[in-house]
């Protein structure tokens, strides 16, 4: 059983109480936390955290295939982040994109809601599975 934590109120302040969040593997997760324009987030993947791209079992960082279908252009124009590897966990801020992995602290660029997802092909995020606990610190 996963347990989904959702924030319910709104986040503006600097809020230095570590969050903790499951970002769920197959969707764009909205943690509930509102960011304002050069707000501090950090975001680090609980240790052992992993999810599953069908039957690959990753951590926050994702997976790197050599396999030539996974590498064509179409295929990796179709993740968030086309250069990085599959599953790695990623941010969103409006437009704006945040690679996380494991463990990132960025400054929001925009105001608007803090998102978390994995970085998989749009069109095959049906065959994922399982979430990665997440901690976020808004300093």
């Amino acid at each position: 059983m996963v347990l989904l934590v959702k924030m319910v109120k709104p986040l503006w302040e600097n809020n230095m109480t570590p969050m903790n969040f499951i970002v769920k593997s197959w969707e764009y997760n909205d943690t509930g936390i509102l960011v304002k324009p050069g707000q501090v987030i950090s975001v680090v993947a609980k240790t052992g955290a992993t999810w599953l791209d069908l039957t690959t079992l990753c951590d926050a960082d994702g997976w790197n295939s050599s396999n030539f279908i996974y590498n064509l252009k179409f295929v990796k124009n179709s993740k968030d982040f086309p250069d990085e590897n599959f599953m790695m966990l990623g941010a969103r801020i409006g437009s704006d994109l945040y690679a996380v992995g494991k463990s990132k602290t960025f400054t929001a660029k925009q105001s608007g809601k803090l998102e978390l997802f994995a970085n998989d092909v749009s069109w095959m995020r049906w065959n994922n599975s399982g979430g990665i606990s997440v901690e976020i610190i808004l300093k």
